[in-house]
């Protein structure tokens, strides 16, 4: 079974995405030409007061081997600068707590992915995985964002590797030697200042689970699409043109490459993943730029093109970003570097006893009530303490709820600002249908720990939920010591 990894905004497939919202003229338009004075250079900008320097940098996050990108004057920002600011650092990004909700996110516990495509959308999808050497069975089990993510993954990990199955012997593509991009080059060369987050990496991380189903189906769509447009003749050039774009530091063509072609198909996509995260960025740089000192900001070029760019927003906010061009040719510039270790530590507990109650819904939902899991614990750490791992089976005549060890993770040393408060719980709110617990007659309520298990009948009668014993409890044990109950019509109570 194949996990699902890290989503790699690329220039190509994340940040490169419109709306088909009319706009009026940009007051920006002026920034995204280069001048041809100048050596063809990515896209750099520079914000100034009277106290402070912010420079911006446009970025892919996947590179062609050999490309060069890196100017002395690049290096010689950098050098002055006394923070550098990346979309998400790696720290940020393998933090394990972070990632176990990431992964939990994704999967779809019914398996039944290929039941909710169009045998057209599952034709495409299998073209495509069969040429990256995958089965529907690696994916059949995730959300569609997360197979997404799960097949982009891949398909470049075998572009990368030259591993490419060509199934069609007259197909054929340019194999390009990838590898990674500009914030990794950076990062892994220990440049002796803070490295931070421009943006919160757990709503990024998580944002994609947030869609509606139908926006989740055309982003693994438009995925599949992409993809296999870059293994075709008529649409190889597609990324030729996009890195070109980039490298030049042409933003008019990294939005006409990229950005025109997702328009109008996705909206629900282009505002989570360019316009709202455009403005987050472009308030985080007005933040650094309202303090002291020199900071260097390196993101996604396509957050820096098209009708929603930081850039735009930054003009329209009265500030008057400064287009910077180095006279030298840039410089090839990659590194062979591991990650350092971030130190993260963590451990498995499972716990001796769960503490059981019911409660109202969340926004008092008159279908749903809320049965909460939950054992004391005394810790104060500087980390993350998380739910309790767990999931939900309906079986013949019962629900059955299955009941794993909660995780703590300890932060290292540089996330130390992050101590929190005491933790005095490990819990778990688990939402159930009142259609799933009470029918025509009583039904069963089974929870489970590894070689435990307990028996609750279910019943509702007077508008009062029940939850009754079916015998001695070992594991888990009403709050009240009693039964559990709720009043449906005075929750409260």
């Amino acid at each position: 079974m194949r996990g699902f990894g890290i989503r790699c905004l690329s220039i190509a497939l994340c940040a490169l995405i419109t709306s088909g919202a009319a706009h009026a003229k940009d007051p920006a338009e002026h920034l995204y030409k280069p001048d041809p004075a100048y050596p063809p250079q990515p896209a750099m900008f520079v914000l100034r007061d009277h106290d402070s320097s912010v420079y911006l940098f446009g970025s892919v996050h996947l590179l062609q081997k050999g490309t060069k990108w890196r100017t002395p004057l690049f290096n010689e920002s950098l050098a002055h600068a006394d923070t550098l600011w990346l979309e998400a650092t790696f720290l940020d990004m393998t933090n394990p707590a972070l990632l176990r909700e990431y992964y939990k996110s994704g999967y779809d516990m019914h398996g039944n992915l290929t039941k909710r495509m169009t045998p057209e959308q599952r034709k495409d999808l299998e073209d495509l995985m069969s040429d990256i050497g995958m089965q529907m069975a690696d994916i059949d089990h995730l959300q569609p964002w997360a197979a997404a993510d799960v097949i982009e993954s891949e398909f470049y990990t075998a572009r990368a590797n030259n591993k490419h199955i060509e199934t069609d012997p007259n197909k054929k593509y340019k194999r390009r030697k990838i590898i990674q991009g500009v914030e990794m080059i950076l990062e892994k060369g220990g440049l002796g200042i803070p490295t931070k987050s421009l943006e919160p990496t757990r709503e990024n991380m998580l944002k994609h689970s947030t869609l509606s189903e139908s926006d989740q189906m055309a982003y693994l769509m438009n995925t599949v699409n992409d993809l296999r447009g870059e293994i075709s003749i008529e649409q190889d050039s597609k990324m030729d043109q996009l890195f070109k774009a980039w490298v030049t530091g042409d933003l008019n063509d990294v939005h006409t490459s990229g950005n025109k072609d997702m328009q109008e198909k996705t909206p629900g996509l282009y505002n989570m993943m360019l316009t709202t995260r455009n403005q987050q960025m472009t308030d985080a740089i007005i933040r650094e730029l309202n303090g002291t000192g020199t900071d260097f900001v390196v993101v996604g070029a396509g957050h820096l093109a098209g009708p929603d760019s930081v850039l735009r927003m930054l003009v329209e906010k009265g500030y008057k970003p400064e287009r910077l061009y180095d006279t030298h040719e840039p410089e090839i510039s990659s590194t062979k570097r591991k990650f350092f270790d971030p130190g993260y530590k963590q451990g498995k507990i499972y716990p001796k006893k769960l503490d059981v109650s019911l409660r109202p819904s969340k926004g008092d939902r008159a279908d749903e009530v809320i049965l909460r899991l939950s054992t004391p614990l005394n810790y104060q750490i500087c980390g993350d303490i998380s739910p309790l791992n767990h999931w939900v089976k309906e079986e013949q005549g019962a629900l059955t709820i299955y009941v794993g060890p909660y995780y703590i993770t300890q932060y290292p040393t540089a996330k130390n600002d992050d101590c929190g408060t005491p933790i005095k719980a490990a819990s778990l709110d688990i939402p159930l249908a009142l259609d799933d617990l009470v029918g025509d007659k009583p039904r069963i309520l089974q929870m489970m720990a590894p070689g435990l298990m307990d028996s609750y009948k279910v019943t509702l009668s007077d508008n009062t939920l029940l939850f009754e014993p079916m015998g001695p409890l070992s594991f888990f044990k009403p709050l009240n010591g009693q039964d559990l109950r709720l009043d449906l019509q005075n929750p409260a109570h």
